[in-house]
């Protein structure tokens, strides 16, 4: 096998993996089996609650836990602290059904309300990957229709 050489700098440099080594991994990668190990998680923050959705690739959904479900009650559903939690419990059942690396998608005020990033951490805590971070956008690009005019 040969290895698979660098230049740089006018120097030779050897790296690690072999070409035959990394021909296996993009197999691995690109195979049937490998999409098991891939999941997303869809974050919908509410204006009164927070919920996490697990699914496969294909969209299938594998769980959902939600602000209600932690034992929060009326205004303490959508604080960072039981958006934590949830998250975490999250990334626990994603690792349960056997995902390794993760999409992450947000819907609603988690962007604006500065969530993301306690969300993220308690993720990365139950030692899954971070493959995306994804913010989808719901506002309609032409607005809504206006009233009609007044006729004098």
């Amino acid at each position: 096998m040969s290895e698979v050489k660098k230049e740089i700098k006018g120097k030779d440099v050897e790296s690690s993996k072999t070409t035959q080594e990394l021909r296996d991994f993009w197999k691995t990668v690109l195979s049937p089996e490998a999409e098991d190990l891939y999941g997303i998680i869809h974050i919908n923050y509410k204006k009164n609650n927070i919920i996490m959705t697990v699914t496969d690739l294909k969209g299938q959904p594998k769980g959902v836990i939600s602000g209600g479900q932690e034992g929060s009650k009326g205004f303490s559903k959508k604080t960072p602290l039981t958006a934590q939690s949830v998250a975490f419990k999250s990334g626990m059942l994603a690792k349960q059904k056997g995902f390794e690396w993760i999409d992450i998608r947000f819907k609603g005020q988690a962007f604006l309300n500065k969530r993301l990033g306690p969300i993220v951490r308690e993720i990365l805590k139950s030692k899954l990957k971070i493959r995306r971070i994804q913010k989808i956008d719901t506002t309609p690009h032409g607005g809504c229709r206006l009233r009609r005019s007044r006729r004098m």
